[in-house]
């Protein structure tokens, strides 16, 4: 997966993007029931606990619309991140008690 802006930069720098190294990834075939039931757009703070071996929290990021705020693209499993309450799409609002939207 790459959004549309990495996609781009890639085009600007002229780097051939190789399909047959991307990694590929397949979707649940319904939703999980504990993504289902949970309340929308309800705040919580996830805590990543890291030990001295884990080399990053296991997610990757991507902006938000007009490249405000930040958003949870993927957890990687087997991660820390994977171990929290993170879920894909969540909006990232503070990180280390600093708003993210600031920046």
């Amino acid at each position: 997966v790459i959004d549309d802006i990495s996609y781009d930069e890639l085009g600007d720098l002229i780097r051939p993007f190789n399909f047959e190294k991307a990694e590929k990834f397949s979707t649940p075939a319904k939703m999980p029931s504990d993504y289902k039931n949970f309340p929308k757009n309800t705040p919580r703070t996830c805590v990543i606990p890291m030990s001295n071996k884990d080399k990053s929290f296991g997610f990757a990021m991507f902006g938000g619309e007009n490249q405000i705020g930040a958003h949870i693209q993927y957890i990687f499993p087997d991660s820390p991140a994977s171990q929290t309450q993170l879920r894909a799409n969540d909006r990232i609002l503070e990180i280390d008690d600093k708003f993210v939207d600031e920046d």
